[in-house]
């Protein structure tokens, strides 16, 4: 129809129940992607929902499933921005546990895309970092790689991790401009006052 290639692989997934059982309009149990985000829902929170389970298993949709995924999503949010302000004295261990992560992650996948082993490996991972960043060990230099693995690793998952790295310069930004629009009144600067508050106001 179009001219190009649709797919290189297709797959047939096991049926998706609602509370245990068949979704129907009749049921009142049946909702649309707007309806979940009408919610409040992040996109991301229902896409980790559904790779967390294997394709070949029947997946049964609660919303107590869906706070889960939202959950998780959050904890690898908030672990990038642990390690993105990590400036420890260095771990000697990290390439050994960036190497573990990566080659897990991938068998996994590669196992018929076994995307619930595969996120528990990053969990695994995520536990080990974290141990080495309340010991004060995870170096700047290490931080960047291990930045690097989860980024690498989201290229197959789509959990658009990079956000949690953008929304923390984003809010250290606006820190900063509020902080010089507070000092500019305080001089009786209002020109750059006004300009900073016009930038504000931009960013939302």
């Amino acid at each position: 129809v179009t001219g190009e290639k649709f797919v290189n692989f297709w797959l047939h997934c096991e049926h998706l129940l609602v509370d245990g059982g068949k979704m129907a309009k009749s049921k009142g149990n049946f909702y649309a992607l707007r309806d979940i985000l009408d919610r409040g829902y992040n996109p991301t929170a229902l896409r980790y929902f559904y790779i967390s389970s294997d394709y070949r298993k029947k997946l049964d949709f609660t919303f107590s499933a869906l706070d889960a995924a939202a959950k998780s999503v959050e904890r690898i949010y908030e672990f990038l921005r642990r390690v993105r302000t990590a400036a420890g004295e260095g771990a000697n261990n990290i390439g050994l546990l960036i190497e573990t992560c990566h080659r897990g992650f991938r068998e996994a996948m590669d196992d018929d895309l076994n995307s619930p082993k595969a996120m528990a490996e990053i969990f695994t991972f995520i536990n080990e970092v974290n141990k080495i960043i309340d010991e004060g060990r995870l170096s700047k230099e290490d931080s960047g790689k291990v930045i690097e693995l989860m980024l690498d690793l989201d290229r197959v998952l789509g959990l658009k991790m990079e956000t949690a790295l953008v929304e923390k310069e984003l809010a250290d930004e606006i820190k900063h401009l509020i902080e010089e629009r507070n000092r500019a009144r305080c001089e009786k600067n209002f020109a750059r006052s006004d300009e900073i508050r016009d930038i504000l106001n931009s960013k939302g």
